[in-house]
């Protein structure tokens, strides 16, 4: 079960298909907020994908990821990448339990996927 609370963040989508899918999986599992910072996806598009989420993404809130930061107690990025040097953002792998166990420690927290193309910046 994903603790109340918890949404899910899409840093500058792209692809349709992503978003669409995204919600259908965010209605699966009874997320209620998504967080769209500075879409390029035509959200019409993504509905087609969503199947019988686009309810989700009628409610997406487009905003920034500095509001984002403000309206979350804990943000989750993710990334494939491991870090190349040590000037990179220390990444660590997490686990279902220590994820629920994280997201269940705060009021708000938020689950934040970079770019579909580049990823999360180090700054982000």
């Amino acid at each position: 079960m994903i603790p109340d609370g918890v949404s899910v963040t899409l840093v500058e989508p792209k692809y349709p298909v992503n978003v669409g899918h995204l919600a259908r999986l965010l209605k699966n599992f009874g997320v209620k907020k998504l967080y769209l910072v500075k879409p390029t996806v035509d959200i019409s598009v993504a509905a087609v994908y969503a199947s019988h989420a686009s309810d989700v993404l009628d409610r997406a809130i487009v905003t920034t990821f500095d509001r984002v930061r403000k309206e979350n107690e804990l943000l989750v990025a993710t990334t494939s990448v491991r870090a190349s040097k040590k000037s990179n953002v220390i990444r660590r792998t997490t686990g279902p339990d220590r994820l629920h166990a994280l997201l269940s420690s705060s009021r708000t927290s938020s689950i934040v996927f970079g770019r579909d193309t580049t990823g999360l910046t180090n700054e982000e």
